[in-house]
């Protein structure tokens, strides 16, 4: 059991599973708030089953040589293989209060777990490295989906391995659909698609070139669109709901159309914005998901629009990498093949938003602070490297107090952008704050920044301090956060956190 006092934590897997102190999900408690994982027998509606394997494969991706990958293999209960975007996958579409069952067998030849990024789920079922299946090893998923409707997606999250296993290729996306969106005349179907955006280098037989490439972390060659150099989509004279992961380990975009046309953004990471934002660019860092609504109505038949990622300043940019952070690369291409017939307007309200106030935090004159670090060669985030069962006093949090935390990237070495993520609760960006001397970054991405509505993941760039605004309402138990540059959480900028 974790000792406050002396703000260690000796959670172990048998603790999780017996259901002890730092169970989250409330396996034992029988209130409506906490008992989310599935008992008895749902309806067949309510219910998703699922069986995902990961194991070895190979693509074709390059002309030549298939690629040797490790993958997520889904299968329907129903014996139908679940949809997936080359290496990558599956994709799968789960309707809001329904309940996931996902059996999963681990036939990689190491350790490795699922983390479903951005849901709301009891801890024993977030995939803590602390749950590593071993090889050959099987475990059984088993949660009610209580997020918004949104693009989330799952990934492995293993100690010190997460970003390795990743860019081998494990990871997946997952939809949550809300029948409540029908109103809004969104494009459906076809017209609403779905894209992982990764960069990746090849050796001369076709195979991942990878390394952890240094304190910047991993930075590839090529950028690959579901899997594939320079995709071609086509499309026509029509409107249509582009989601957009970033699934790469380190790499942050800067999206934009080639004929500088508005990204107009209708959703982040966890779902509809209250109201459409019109911008020239849009910034995503690794982790974060957008969902752009893209207007091909007035492109002429036989163009070709491309979307690409402009040149920023990430602060320090990665060491010598052949493609540095911030610099422009082309992302893929939409060429109009044909004429279509659509009428649909873009809703100026797209969903409605409880908004945190900082009066009501239970600390808003003594914020959470969190320092992200460098020392030596050691990332450290909360003053701190990572350890299975490390726990620091300040990262013990009452469930269901709103809670304001401040970040902070303005000391130390190596000064540079990080993504940030929270497990086990959506959050809301408060505010940020440039230190003087710093505004030559930020200049560079704030137009982008999306900071409205609800949020798992967010940007931090160099010499800033960003406020969020967060409530753990639903769990008890241990969950991470962590830099979601994958090499630098590996390299220990990732902590515990035990909601309480």
């Amino acid at each position: 059991m974790a000792d406050k006092a002396r703000g260690k934590g000796g959670l172990t897997r048998r603790d999780l599973l017996k259901g002890t102190f730092l169970l989250g999900g409330g396996l034992l408690v029988g209130t409506e708030s906490l008992a989310q994982v599935i008992r008895g027998k749902p309806k067949a509606n309510e219910l998703a089953y699922l069986k995902l394997t990961a194991r070895p494969m190979s693509f074709p991706i390059l002309p030549g040589e298939a690629t040797q990958t490790w993958s997520y293999e889904g299968t329907y209960l129903s014996g139908i293989a679940a949809p997936r975007a080359g290496y990558l996958g599956p994709i799968l579409r789960v309707i809001r209060d329904a309940y996931l069952n996902v059996d999963f067998t681990n036939l990689l030849p190491e350790d490795t777990t699922v983390h479903w990024h951005g849901l709301d789920v009891p801890a024993i079922m977030d995939g803590h490295p602390i749950m590593a299946v071993p090889p050959g090893g099987k475990f059984n998923f088993a949660f009610r989906i209580l997020n918004r409707a949104g693009t989330y997606w799952f990934h492995p999250h293993p100690h010190m391995r997460t970003a390795f296993q990743v860019a081998k290729g494990m990871a997946g996306v997952l939809i949550v659909e809300d029948p409540a969106e029908a109103g809004l005349n969104l494009p459906t179907g076809n017209r609403d698609r779905v894209y992982v955006i990764q960069d990746r280098s090849f050796d001369s037989q076709n195979q991942w070139a990878y390394s952890p490439g240094g304190a910047g972390g991993f930075l590839g060659t090529q950028v690959l669109v579901n899997g594939r150099v320079d995709l071609l989509e086509e499309v026509g004279t029509a409107v249509y709901r582009l989601r957009f992961l970033n699934g790469s380990n380190t790499r942050i975009y800067k999206l934009a159309w080639s004929n500088g046309m508005p990204m107009t953004v209708i959703a982040s990471d966890q779902g509809l914005l209250a109201a459409p934002r019109s911008l020239p660019y849009v910034m995503l860092s690794p982790g974060e998901r957008v969902e752009i609504w893209a207007d091909f109505r007035n492109i002429p038949l036989g163009q070709v629009v491309s979307l690409q990622s402009q040149e920023f300043n990430p602060g320090w940019t990665g060491g010598s990498a052949t493609l540095p952070q911030g610099y422009y690369c082309h992302m893929m291409d939409y060429r109009v093949t044909q004429v279509l017939q659509d009428t649909r307007t873009l809703p100026s309200i797209l969903s409605k938003i409880e908004t945190y106030r900082l009066e009501d935090a239970t600390n808003k004159n003594n914020p959470r602070i969190i320092p992200l670090s460098r020392v030596g060669a050691q990332w450290l985030l909360n003053g701190a490297t990572y350890g299975l069962h490390d726990i620091l006093p300040n990262e013990i949090v009452p469930r269901g107090e709103l809670q304001v935390w401040e970040f902070r990237n303005d000391i130390g070495m190596n000064i540079m952008a990080h993504p940030m993520h929270l497990h086990g609760s959506p959050f809301q960006i408060l505010d940020r704050t440039t230190l003087p001397g710093f505004e030559q970054y930020y200049d560079t991405v704030k137009v982008g920044l999306i900071e409205e509505g609800w949020k798992d993941t967010f940007l931090i760039m160099p010499g800033q301090r960003v406020r969020i605004l967060t409530k753990f309402a639903n769990f008890t138990g241990r969950f991470l956060y962590h830099c979601h540059n994958l090499e630098h959480e590996d390299m220990g900028m990732m902590r515990n956190l035990d909601i309480v």
